[in-house]
């Protein structure tokens, strides 16, 4: 199954709003294998399915796509239906000067001839004066109940067997820290949604065992184009609190995000082991691709911290925080990384972790 999403901010960018579309890797299928590694997984997730679970995952694959300049997708549901779409989207409009109204027409003439087991967003930009667009979408297999209002993210759709727990978190008052205080927050604000998400799934695998997640992609709007986010690092920190233990947030998992080729490069670093993942498009024909030794710069660094009150039964709260101009330089920014003799190696300040926990504190009425 799936998750595929829409955002749509009107605080930041006048009327027309500013749109994010962000979507996850897995793919599931009854004949999938609970123990096929996933980036979030790298050993398998064997121990959260049973026979009694219907799907399992089956593979990774790319669900965003940008057509062009003005144009995007999000697909989910049957591979068979998401690929035969994406190729005539393609063909018929790689061009920024396709005709709107037959883009429509295509739209929706596929959803009620062939596309009745997959879902889409399909998001198309137009430019309405110097510097300013409006946007405008068409939806297959998406319907009202898809479809909620948020104080933070706007105008919010979503689609597959995660659009439940999606949509419920986005109406809740979510609490993200990020240093961005101008236009850039919203697009901040949906990156945390990304680092919470992974943050839940990899330290107790909340999302994939409901048959979403193993990563997530991200087309947002940027000088009039539409494009991929296209390096982020996520840290994962646990971090037990209480009266009688030295509170230390520690890191076990990071995940490294690129692109290569328009193949999605996910390095993995957990239990000690170096592992890395491609995440082709639902297109792709390559026989094999050679990784170049390439190594994101972090320059977009996502921290997702479990906090577990060891007091109050192991409570456990989720908590993200989103660096989207990293530096990577100590004293600088919260986490520095660096490779030496062939290892990548992790420097935290330890004021960051210290500052989430008071959040948290505060919040459940500590002074």
């Amino acid at each position: 199954m799936t998750l595929i999403a829409l955002t749509v901010n009107n605080g930041y960018t006048a009327e027309h709003g500013y749109p994010v579309l962000i979507a996850d890797i897995l793919i599931s299928s009854p004949d999938g294998d609970e123990c096929m590694p996933t980036p979030t997984y790298i050993n398998g997730a064997k121990r959260i399915f049973s026979d009694n679970k219907s799907l399992k995952p089956f593979g990774l694959n790319q669900k965003l796509y940008v057509i062009n300049d003005r144009l995007c997708v999000a697909l989910g549901g049957n591979l068979i239906q998401m690929e035969r779409f994406l190729k005539r989207l393609k063909a018929l409009y790689s061009s920024i000067d396709f005709d709107d109204d037959d883009l429509w027409r295509f739209v929706d003439e596929f959803s009620r001839d062939e596309g009745r087991g997959m879902i889409a967003i399909v998001l198309k930009s137009k430019a309405v004066a110097e510097g300013e667009f409006d946007f405008q979408v068409r939806c297959i297999g998406l319907y009202n109940e898809n479809l909620v209002k948020s104080r933070l993210y706007g105008n919010v759709i979503a689609g597959g067997s995660g659009a439940p727990q999606f949509l419920e978190f986005i109406q809740s008052d979510t609490k993200f820290f990020t240093d961005i205080t101008d236009t850039d927050a919203f697009l901040a604000a949906n990156q945390s949604l990304i680092a919470h998400f992974l943050g839940l799934e990899i330290s107790n695998a909340e999302t994939l065992s409901k048959y979403w997640g193993a990563g997530y992609e991200m087309i947002a709007f940027e000088n009039g184009r539409f494009v991929k986010l296209k390096e982020y690092t996520v840290v994962l920190l646990y971090a037990p609190f209480g009266k009688v233990i030295e509170f230390q947030a520690a890191p076990f998992s990071t995940m490294m995000v690129s692109y290569q080729e328009d193949v999605m490069l996910i390095t993995t670093f957990a239990n000690n082991v170096e592992r890395i993942f491609a995440v082709p498009s639902i297109t792709y024909q390559g026989a094999s691709l050679e990784i170049a030794d390439f190594e994101p710069k972090h320059e977009a660094l996502f921290m997702s911290y479990i906090f577990n009150d060891v007091d109050n039964g192991n409570a456990r709260y989720s908590r993200a925080a989103v660096f989207p101009r990293n530096r990577n330089e100590f004293d600088q920014t919260p986490i520095v990384f660096e490779r030496i003799d062939g290892k990548l190696r992790l420097w935290k300040d330890e004021r960051q972790d210290v500052a989430m926990l008071k959040t948290v504190l505060k919040e459940l009425g500590h002074d």
